[in-house]
């Protein structure tokens, strides 16, 4: 650049700095895009979500119960990460009832899982996981189709919630087979 005159490096210097700006400018542009496209994400009502993998996510990622947590519990699958939750669920208080499809080939599983809670009662099930915090959100999982669908809409959650606590109070409780 020594070469050059100063209006010379003074018309680079511009042409540079005009090159970053419009980078700038495309790179705020494209900021803004991705962030209304998050912020819009939590705001929807309805989520379906497929596959197994997806499923286990969901599952991570709902917020920890502060009242109640309500599941229907097709497999009774037993994850250590669930037993830490449902422990720390009940030390905080929180009311955690399950209704469990309860046959041969989940009784391991359903007497594993009393081992913890005794809110467990039978549901008849023919493919279906549902679990409902607090009346803010819950999820659907049909099992058979592999599709998980993430409800937040507040009144929905409740009408569930009511829907599960209505069937519960009536459901048969869980006799140890011998």
């Amino acid at each position: 650049m020594d070469s050059l005159t100063k209006k010379q490096r003074s018309y680079c210097m511009s042409r540079i700095r005009s090159r970053n700006t419009k980078s700038e400018l495309l790179l705020k542009k494209k900021l803004e895009e991705m962030r209304k496209e998050y912020l819009a994400a939590p705001e929807e009502a309805v989520a379906v979500i497929k596959g197994k993998k997806n499923f286990y996510k969901v599952v991570r990622e709902m917020p920890a119960p502060k009242k109640a947590e309500y599941n229907i519990k097709f497999s009774a699958e037993i994850n250590p990460e669930w037993i830490r939750e449902l422990i720390q669920n009940r030390k905080r208080k929180v009311d955690v009832k399950t209704l469990v499809r309860y046959d041969n080939e989940t009784e391991k599983n359903v007497l594993e899982w009393m081992k913890y809670t005794k809110q467990i009662k039978t549901i008849p099930n023919k493919g279906v996981a549902v679990s409902i915090v607090d009346d803010k959100i819950m999820f659907i999982t049909m099992i058979n189709s592999n599709t998980t669908i993430l409800i937040s809409d507040k009144a929905t959650v409740e009408l569930f919630n009511e829907l599960f606590e209505k069937y519960y109070e009536n459901a048969e409780g869980i006799e140890v087979r011998k």
